[in-house]
Formats: structure tokens, C-alpha cells, sequence
């Protein structure tokens, strides 16, 4: 990032023929009203500078001050793993399904399942008695030694049979979990696959075989399951209260995890287990913010040290730094949580963000402050060094904390979370930095003028006997050099010059000379030293600004002014690089049309999870219950259930829901009204007698009285919960109704997100549909994943405009020109496609982790595009424009290339996470990277010099021409009063 302060120069042509001449004179208020805000914000920043100079301690204090104080909103501080509370919408109509169902039935359900695995001892086939003691042995150990609260799992399971024994789903349900009776009735393979190929379990309910058994076989003819890859069992509790149930599932995850079955293999999962190893994933990789850290104060004391001896180093000074970005971090956490703001896991790779945001904050700052005359006083060196870079870290700040901020608009908790974090962190760092550093810079500077030791600050150096040399009175002489890189004569700026001084010609060189690149006798850490301290200008740079790049340069400003820009300055190398971005912007088109959306919920975990393990074992046998025979409800509210067309429209209803088009429903319907339908009209019946001739009781009094009956036999209690009775008065009489009911039924093949939300929404179109009094609603517990996936495009949409807007609104005050913004807007457009379609070669989704990391782009790449535009336009209007360009890139090409390396070296440690969000944060934050530095860097110098800006500077009124031409020959060429570039 950089920030260019420049006294304008005089107008240089006396006449507006151009057409962009015309625009800039009817957009001059425009302009005159930027330069007023940039130069308010110089002027506040010079102040700053001052104050903080003259009273380091109150600055410092009150940084710590400000950090205790919002510390204290960790009091309030509020973790959330939940992902129906982080991921979907609260308001969408998937959650208010949920809480209607969840507050008019019973059956709060949670659990676990265990799956078993055939393995080449049984001929990989779990239908064998060997498989079956192991089922058995496992259901023993859940059943006897799970426990929560002192309860076991027969005290806590949700659902019982006729006689109050708990019901667990799977193959021991055929023997009504009872291994005495499996004992009994089965003595032979032939046995078990008679009594396991039953329609219907003992307790009456149909059998969904699809759920139960992976990849099975059947024969063709009787229909008997004759072999299977593996099978489940389900354990199911009561959900309610939630702190019994996640202790019990906790539980019932260490038991499993010590069973060793003979014959089998056994694979485990529980409601908690996504949750619990997101977390995990997040907090193992925790190690990885110690590399970074450790990387960023070796490369931060690389880059400020002005030498290498105990004195110059600045290892204090830059571990202060890293640390200041921390106590940022922490104080934007703890306003956050104190606003009462949630903590999402995935929150914690924003440290790995912020330092890098910071560090390259910090190095603007200190690049500016030596780029300062020595021999000015503290005050004044920090006066000017904040006026050269504090619009500059303004301005990034703005659009990434506006970014953010809007980005928290989302109707994702978790999105809105985070974005409200990264921005109280970004805008804390931004203040630290400003207030807290500088202070402990300008201690640090009075100690190395002091020659005192780095860290070691108490103890005093022995200054060299160069110190008393006649020439080494302006400065202490352990700053002077005798390298080639930083000549004596390096400070120039007299004592006296401040930003509204105008210079003379003999102050100036009369032409620009030639740069050239350091010398080559230097030590490694030297060398080092010289190809990357470009966060600024090379210490020679003084405010006289581009008029000093005749001194001595770094390397990289040696190549961009020697090696690159020359060949920019050849039509055909433009040319061709607008022809290779345009061939790489077509093939990321492509991308994006071919890029997926959706999130795997395997990602949630570490690469060695037993959920992981689970997961992949359960989709390769089709019984993975998020994908395959997933349950849906359908309820019905209160209506008059006794009236015939509302039983017949139920049961055309279930019909219809079974004929979906698509093929993402099937059965069997667990359906008390068809099922009641066909007992009433039974000889077992007592109501039999009553109904009509259509086979419907449709009495109002018999018609509730024989629901409860019927619910309260023993084959069929299990529409015990489907069935919600109330009192109602009816003529002053109290009557029994029903009111609420539900039938249930399954999804199928539910793997595609754009296949999930088609079931979705045809399923709801179809209760509208439905010809009954009041309109039913139908819900799966995957409907609240899936209404993430339907708003996800709106969110991605809205989330980048608003971003975009955000940095177009700051830039408009900064940039100024119109088609300057309108470029910066347009290239920060086509570096989101671009991200975009670099997801498809990633392998990557559209899914609510890549959407935040696309809302970080745009204020990300402002860094390298907008910054290179605005010192391009600050240039003296007077030079041609590809000697502009060539100022500009000398200057901001290294700070730009050393942000891109900053920012790099932040997210590296990423890449080698267990998480696989941590791995796609790196992924998305290096093509931010890439694209960002390619365009900054590349395409941009390539089309500017050819764009017009409509600079308010080329238009001279008429009537004051004559006048203004006098004054340029007098002054000679424009002079610009520019600081470090940083």
C-alpha cells in the first residue's frame, strides 16, 4: 500500500481543448473537495505525529487502556458450534418449520449410530451369525454402559415399544433388540435371513430396508435379503435438556471407540460429532499460528533493522510491533464478544489475516519515519512520516473495515460474525498502530541515538571514534554508512522545510539521473536487507520525491525503474499483456460457469477423524442418512380430520408426495391415517359398523374417539407421537380433537445441492397445492442446510456489491476521478471472476466458507490496484505519461510487491493445516495474492499511460492563462513535495 502527499504543481497548459480537459473543468468542485479531504487528513495526521512524539506515555497508556477496557466483553464471551445456528438464515422458512414442528410434537431427538462393516473373514457379507455377535456385543455395550447424569440409555431413550422397552433401529429391531429371543429363533445363516427379510418389525412399522442395510441383495423372487456390505443401528435419545443429551453422546462416543469387534469392522458417529471435530480440527492447527507469528518477527526485524550490530537491529522494536497487532486482535475480540457478537471456530484464522494486514501497516510507518531528515527532532520526523502514509493506511483501512462491515449484513450468523470481528480487529490495529508503535518507535529511535543497546535497552554502547568526526555532528555515526546503498549526503531536507515549502531549482538536480541498483559488496543480510526494505523509498529518498531517484536505489527499484518499465514502454509488450490477462479473465468465465456450489460436510473435520472414516464408509454402502432415505415430515395443523375430504386429501396428499418428479421421495410413509383408515374399516374394529360406504368414519364424536383407540393399541403406538389430541368446548361441551398430525415418509439421493433444493421447493409446492383446508408443512431435518444453499447466490451477490460500493465510496474521496474509480471498480470485478473461476481448478465450491474469503477480496485487492492508480495520478502532470508511470513503479512497484509477500507469508502456515477450511482459506488467499499483485502490477501499468483521467489540473481558466504561463517560466518546471512512498 502506498500514500503519495504532493504539493501540487502549476497548471501546465494554458487552454482545456481535450474532451477529458472539459470533464475535469465541470467535475473541478469535485476535485477541489477531495484535495480538501486529503489534505485534512494530512494535516490531523501531522498533528497526531506531534502529539504522540511529545507524549508517548498517555498514548501508550490509553492503547492499554482501551485493551482492558474491551477485554472485559470477554466476560460476555459466547462460542456457537451449533450449525443450524451459524450457517442457516434465523428468519428462513426451514427454521420456522423447525421450531413449529419442535413446539407441537414430541420427539426432540438425538443419538448416535454405529455402523458395521463386513471384512474378508465373513466373505465381506454381514448377514453371518459371527457379524450378528458383534452387533449384539455392541448394542450391549451402548445400552448398558452409556450413561448421562447418572441415567443409562434405557432411562433416556426416546422411543419405546408397547411394553416401555427401548427401540433401537437396525437389525437387532427384528428380534425386538432382545438377544434371548435372537438366541432362540435363530440357529442357523438360512434363520437369519428369514426372520431379517420381514416387511414389517414386530412392533408393526414397515421396514425401510434401504436405510438399514448397505449395498444389499435380494432374491428376485421371494425377496429375502441374501447378502449386505454392512449395516446400522440407530440410538436414539431424548434431545431435551441438550447438556444431558451431548454428555450422553459423549459417552456413547468413548464407549464404541473401545469396542473391537472379530468379524467385523464398526464405524461411529453421533449428532455432536460434527461440531466437536470442527473444533478440534480448528484448535490442532492452532501451532500454525505460532510459525506464523515466529515468521513475521524474523521478517520484520529483517526489514526495519537499519544494521547489524547490537544497536541497530530493531528486534525490540519488532516484536512490539507483532505484538501490538495481538493486543489488537484481543481487543477486537473482546468488543465483539462484549456487543454480544457469537464465536464461530472458523474465526480463528483471522490472526493469521490480521498480521498480515498489520505488518504491513507497521512497515509503511517506519519506512516513512527514516525516510525523514535525522537531524529534525522526534516530533517533526513523526510529524512528516505520518502525514506521507497516514492517508494511505486510511484508506486500506476504510475499504477493508467498510468491506467488512457491510459484509455483516448477511442473513448467514456466521458470516455476519465474522465480518464484525475481522472489522474491529482491522480498525484496533489500525489505531494501535498509529498511536501505541509510534510511540515505542520514537523511544526506540531516542535509544539508537543514545547508542544503546537493542532489548538490552539499560546497557550503554561505546560509540565508534567515528562519532566525533566533524562530519558526523548532525547525526549519531553509528547511523552513517559507508556502503553505496545509503551515502552520507542521503538527508537532505534542511531542518526548516515543511509540506508547503516551495523548493528552488538549486535544491533540485537539474534532470533525473539514472538509477542505479546497490552495490554488490555486501553481506547477505545486507543484500537481503537491500531487496526487500522497499516497504518504502530507499532511505535516500527525502521529501524532495522523485527528484531523488537519481540516488541510490534498492534492487527492486533498480529493476522496476531499469529492467521493467523500459519494457512497458514498448507498444507491443502493453499490448501483449492486455491480450494474455483478457485469455486468462476467458478461461476463469469458463470456470465460473462450471463451478459448483455446496459445502461436503466431510470438510468439517481433520484428515484423521473417525468422522471422516465414518462418512466415507456410510456413502460407499448408500446409507448415509444426510444423503440417502434422509426422513421428511409432512404435518398437518388443526382442521376437521373427521370430514371425508379432508382424510381422502391426506391420502392423495402421501400419493403425490411419493410421485414427485425427480425421484427424491420414497417410502415407506409411516402414515396413522392410512393406517387407521384400514383398521377402522377392520373386523377388529370396534367403529367398523360406522363408517360409510366409502370406508371413512366420518362422525365427529366416533371419529376422535376411535383415533385414540387406535393410537393406544399395541400395533400401533408408534403413531403414539404423530397424533396431538386437545380439548376444545364446543357448545359449551368439551370435546376431544386433533390438533396436529404428521405422516413421514423419505428423501433419496440428496448428495447434489441443486438436486436438494429442487426436493425442497417441490415438496412445498406440492402442500400448497394440496387440496385440504389449511396448508401443511413439510420439513426434513435437511431443509435447514438446504435453505443455505438457496440463498447462498443472493448472499454472495449482495455481500460483493455492498463491498464494492464500500471501497468505489472511499475511493470516490481519495482517487477522485471518475474514471479512475470506475477503473479500480472494474478491475476489483474482474479479479472476483477471476478468484471465482480459479475455485473450479482448485477443486473448489461455492459454499459459505469461500463467500467470506470473496468478501475479503475486495477490500484486499484495493492494496494493490488503487494505490498504484493514485501515485500514478499524483505524479507531475507535466511529465509524459509513461515517465509517470516509471516514478510511480520505482516508488510503489516494491512496496506493493513486499505487501503481496507480507500477506503471503501470514497464510503460508495454512497450506499445511489438518483442516481443510484452513486449506481453503490458503487457496483463496493465494489467488487473491496472484491476481491482485498480477493486476496491480502488470495489467495496470500496461493501460494507464493510454487512459484518460480527466485531471482537473489540465484545465486553466482562459482568463487567468497569460498570467499562470508567466509564473511557469519563472518557476521552471512543477515541483512536487512528495513523501515516502510507502
Amino acid at each position: 500500500s502506498t500514500r503519495f502527499l504532493a504539493l501540487r504543481a502549476p497548471f501546465s497548459a494554458p487552454f482545456c481543448r481535450s474532451p477529458a480537459c472539459a470533464m475535469g473543468s465541470l467535475l473541478a468542485p469535485w476535485y477541489s473537495l477531495g484535495r480538501k479531504v486529503e489534505h485534512e487528513i494530512e494535516e490531523f495526521f501531522g498533528r497526531l505525529g506531534h502529539s504522540v512524539a511529545r507524549h508517548p506515555v498517555r498514548y501508550i497508556l490509553g492503547v492499554l487502556f482501551t485493551v482492558l477496557v474491551c477485554s472485559a466483553g470477554f466476560l460476555r464471551f459466547k462460542p456457537e458450534n451449533e450449525g443450524d445456528k451459524l450457517w442457516v438464515p434465523q428468519d428462513s422458512k426451514a427454521k420456522q418449520d423447525e421450531d413449529y414442528i419442535s413446539s407441537r410434537f414430541d420427539g426432540d431427538y438425538r443419538g448416535g449410530s454405529v455402523l458395521f462393516v463386513a471384512t474378508s473373514a465373513t466373505g465381506k457379507d454381514v448377514i453371518d451369525l459371527d457379524v450378528m455377535e458383534d452387533i449384539w456385543d455392541a448394542y450391549e455395550v451402548v445400552f448398558e454402559q452409556t450413561k448421562a447424569n447418572g441415567k443409562s440409555f434405557s432411562e433416556l431413550c426416546a422411543i419405546t415399544d408397547f411394553d416401555g422397552d427401548c427401540v433401537v433401529f437396525g437389525m437387532t429391531q427384528f428380534f425386538n433388540n432382545n438377544r434371548t429371543y435372537y438366541n432362540q429363533v435363530v440357529a442357523t445363516r438360512e434363520d437369519l435371513i428369514s426372520e431379517i427379510s420381514a416387511t414389517r418389525y414386530p412392533s408393526g412399522q414397515e421396514v425401510n430396508q434401504d436405510q438399514i442395510f448397505g449395498k444389499y441383495t435380494q432374491n428376485a423372487t421371494t425377496g429375502e435379503i441374501t447378502s449386505a456390505k454392512g449395516t446400522l443401528l440407530f440410538f436414539q435419545i431424548d434431545g431435551s435438556p441438550l447438556s444431558r443429551a451431548l454428555k450422553w453422546e459423549e459417552s456413547f462416543l468413548n464407549k464404541v471407540d473401545g469396542v473391537k469387534p472379530q468379524y467385523s469392522k464398526v464405524y461411529y458417529f453421533a449428532d455432536r460429532s460434527f461440531n466437536d471435530e470442527l473444533a478440534a480440527s480448528v484448535a490442532g492447527d492452532i501451532g500454525l499460528m505460532v510459525i506464523t507469528y515466529t515468521l513475521m518477527i524474523s521478517f520484520t526485524c529483517t526489514v526495519l533493522a537499519k544494521g547489524y550490530n547490537v544497536v541497530q537491529t530493531r528486534v525490540g522494536l519488532s516484536v512490539a510491533g507483532i505484538m501490538i497487532i495481538l493486543l489488537a486482535i484481543v481487543t477486537g475480540y473482546g468488543l465483539s464478544s462484549g456487543l454480544g457478537v457469537i464465536f464461530v471456530s472458523i474465526h480463528q484464522v483471522l490472526p493469521f489475516i490480521i498480521v498480515g494486514i498489520g505488518v504491513d501497516d507497521l512497515l509503511i510507518i517506519v519506512s516513512a519515519f527514516d525516510s525523514t531528515d535525522e537531524r529534525l527532532s522526534s516530533e517533526n520526523r513523526l510529524s512528516l512520516a505520518l502525514r506521507r502514509c497516514g492517508v494511505s493506511i486510511t484508506y486500506t483501512t476504510l475499504t477493508d473495515v467498510s468491506a467488512f462491515f457491510l459484509g455483516a449484513t448477511s442473513a448467514l450468523p456466521a458470516i455476519q460474525a465474522f465480518c464484525i470481528y475481522a472489522a474491529f480487529a482491522i480498525l484496533f490495529n489500525f489505531l494501535f498502530q498509529c498511536t501505541m508503535f509510534t510511540a515505542l518507535m520514537v523511544y526506540d529511535t531516542e535509544r539508537m541515538n543514545s547508542f544503546k543497546m537493542d532489548v538490552l535497552c539499560c546497557c550503554q554502547c561505546i560509540p565508534p571514534a567515528a562519532a566525533t568526526a566533524a562530519d558526523s555532528v548532525s547525526a549519531p555515526a553509528w547511523t552513517q554508512t559507508s556502503t553505496s546503498d545509503a551515502p552520507s549526503s542521503s538527508r537532505t531536507l534542511a531542518p526548516a522545510a515543511t509540506r508547503g515549502d516551495q523548493l528552488g531549482e538549486d535544491q533540485l538536480p537539474a534532470e533525473t539521473p539514472k538509477l542505479t541498483p546497490t552495490s554488490s559488496s555486501q553481506s547477505p543480510k545486507q543484500w537481503l536487507k537491500s531487496l526487500i526494505t522497499p516497504r518504502s523509498m530507499s532511505p535516500s529518498m527525502t521529501l524532495h520525491g522523485s527528484r531523488a531517484l537519481g540516488r541510490s536505489k534498492t534492487r527492486l527499484q533498480y529493476f522496476f525503474g531499469e529492467v521493467y518499465w523500459p519494457q512497458l514502454c514498448k507498444p507491443w509488450v502493453r499490448m501483449a499483456i492486455i491480450l494474455l490477462f483478457a485469455g486468462i479473465l476467458a478461461v476463469n468465465i469458463y470456470g465460473v460457469t462450471q463451478v459448483n456450489q455446496g459445502f461436503d460436510v466431510i470438510d468439517l473435520v481433520p484428515d484423521d477423524s473417525y468422522v471422516r472414516d465414518y462418512v466415507t464408509e456410510a456413502r460407499d454402502l448408500n446409507v448415509f442418512i444426510f444423503e440417502e432415505n434422509t426422513p421428511v415430515d409432512i404435518a398437518y395443523k388443526s382442521m376437521d380430520y373427521h370430514d371425508q375430504d379432508v382424510q381422502e386429501g391426506m391420502l392423495e396428499l402421501e400419493d403425490d408426495f411419493l410421485s414427485l418428479k425427480g425421484g427424491f421421495t420414497e417410502g415407506p410413509v409411516t402414515s396413522w391415517i392410512r393406517s387407521f383408515t384400514t383398521w377402522v374399516q377392520s373386523d377388529t374394529s370396534p367403529y367398523n359398523t360406522s363408517v360409510n360406504a366409502d370406508g371413512y368414519l366420518v362422525n365427529e364424536t366416533l371419529f376422535y374417539e376411535a383415533v385414540l383407540h387406535f393410537t393406544q393399541l399395541e400395533l400401533y403406538t408408534r403413531f403414539d407421537t404423530d397424533v396431538v389430541f386437545h380439548n376444545v368446548t364446543i357448545n359449551g361441551v368439551p370435546s376431544l380433537r386433533i390438533r396436529n398430525s404428521r405422516v413421514s415418509a423419505y428423501h433419496v439421493g440428496l448428495g447434489d445441492p441443486l438436486d436438494e433444493i429442487d426436493a425442497m421447493l417441490d415438496s412445498r409446492d406440492l402442500m400448497k397445492k394440496a387440496d385440504l383446508p389449511r396448508t401443511p408443512i413439510v420439513f426434513s431435518p435437511t431443509y435447514v442446510n438446504i435453505e443455505t444453499e438457496l440463498v447462498l447466490p443472493e448472499e454472495l451477490t449482495l455481500n460483493l456489491a455492498f463491498a464494492l460500493v464500500a471501497v468505489t465510496i472511499v475511493s470516490l474521496l481519495i482517487l477522485v476521478r471518475p474514471t479512475a474509480v470506475l477503473l479500480v471498480s472494474m478491475i476489483i470485478c474482474v479479479i472476483d471472476v477471476e478468484i471465482i473461476g480459479t475455485m473450479y481448478f482448485w477443486g473448489l465450491n461455492v459454499n459459505t466458507v469461500t463467500v467470506v474469503q470473496l468478501v475479503m477480496a475486495v477490500g484486499l485487492v484495493v492494496d494493490y490496484t488503487a494505490h498504484i492508480l493514485h501515485y500514478y495520478l499524483q505524479q507531475p502532470f507535466h511529465k509524459e505519461p509513461m515517465e509517470r508511470l516509471r516514478d510511480a513503479l520505482v516508488e510503489i512497484g516494491p512496496s506493493v510487491l513486499l505487501g503481496c509477500f507480507t500477506t503471503f507469508l501470514g497464510v503460508m502456515p495454512l497450506a499445511f493445516a489438518q483442516s481443510v477450511i484452513f486449506r481453503t482459506f490458503f487457496r483463496m488467499f493465494l489467488s487473491i495474492i496472484v491476481y491482485g499483485a498480477a493486476h496491480g502490477l502488470i495489467f495496470l501499468p500496461a493501460i494507464i499511460p493510454s487512459l484518460p483521467f480527466g485531471d482537473v489540473s489540465e484545465y486553466v481558466d482562459p482568463e487567468k492563462s497569460v498570467k499562470r504561463k508567466t509564473d511557469q517560466e519563472e518557476q521552471g518546471r512543477g515541483v512536487e513535495l512528495t513523501g515516502s512512498p510507502i
